[in-house]
């Protein structure tokens, strides 16, 4: 292998790396602004709608009062 191929093995090599770096980076701030946002609309939806259980429950005896009046 000559000198010349080398180094652009190594300067390949060191641009992937730095590449994935990047890559690494630009994944982490993104995970980051969906789990903030997941945060605040966790806390929107708990603070502004009953939970799903009741929402599941009410729905189930209205169904069930509309089928009894037939």
């Amino acid at each position: 292998m000559s000198v010349n191929t080398r180094i652009e093995a190594i300067r390949n090599r060191y641009k992937a790396t730095e590449y994935a770096e990047e890559s690494l980076r630009s994944f982490e701030k993104t995970r980051l602004e969906i789990v903030d946002k997941c945060r605040f609309e966790d806390f929107y939806v708990t603070e502004h709608f009953p939970p799903i259980d009741e929402v599941i429950e009410t729905q189930s005896i209205s169904r069930f009062e509309e089928f009894l009046k037939g």
